[in-house]
């Protein structure tokens, strides 16, 4: 039943381009029980159990090398044919704009050094166009090692690879923040790592206004 309902939902999606009739994957096909279909070197594998999808950094449909996205930090096993297929979009748009490479690059490494939240928001700013637009993601209720963080945090990325990452105190009292010095997602992810605070006063930055810092 998996594979009858996967095969018709690619079928549209491969097809969900009435514009121009381009279709959105650029392999598919069924090979001995196995329902595949790739696209910018994300792959989905579909059995009557379960759906694979993952982005496979070895073997490139295409010559642009990615920084942040492997198949080791994007494969995921699903059981419905919906899921499985909105995940291979959100891939798919990771594979075309770093500013999604990156966050969900940025979502893997917090989980690797033990860091969970429970509250998150996501949205765009500057998007009065694509090259401007802003990937925004704020983090709430953190705990990190066991330990619940008395701040949140909040990180924009930028088209150019640069991040800048924001703490800001549980309930602020205006716009205060402090600011990681660090630009590269990598060094931000080292200085989160070794950040070893809980409470948002004993983060060793200067306080400012954001909005007229940013």
């Amino acid at each position: 039943m998996i594979l009858e309902e996967l095969k018709y939902a690619l079928i549209n999606l491969n097809c969900s381009d009435e514009l121009t009739l381009k279709p959105f994957l650029e392999h598919f096909y069924m090979k001995e029980g196995v329902l595949i279909a790739k696209v910018r070197n994300v792959i989905l594998e579909g059995t009557e159990n379960e759906i694979v999808v993952l982005f496979d950094n070895n073997s490139y449909l295409y010559p642009e090398r990615l920084e942040f996205l492997n198949k080791e930090n994007t494969i995921k096993t699903f059981q419905n044919h919906y899921s499985a297929i909105e995940y291979l979009k959100y891939l798919v748009r990771a594979t075309k704009d770093v500013r999604f490479e990156m966050f969900h690059y940025f979502q893997y490494k917090l989980k690797e050094i033990g860091f969970e939240y429970e509250s998150w928001g996501f949205c765009y700013t500057n998007n009065e166009s694509l090259e401007k637009l802003i990937v925004n993601f704020s983090l709430g209720n953190i705990i990190k090692n066991g330990n619940k963080m008395n701040f949140s945090i909040h990180i924009r990325f930028f088209k150019n690879k640069t991040c800048i990452l924001t703490y800001h105190p549980e309930k602020p009292l205006w716009d205060e923040g402090k600011i990681c010095p660090e630009r590269q997602l990598d060094k931000i992810l080292n200085f989160v790592k070794k950040l070893n605070v809980i409470h948002y006063d004993d983060i060793p930055l200067n306080e400012v206004l954001l909005n007229s810092t940013l």
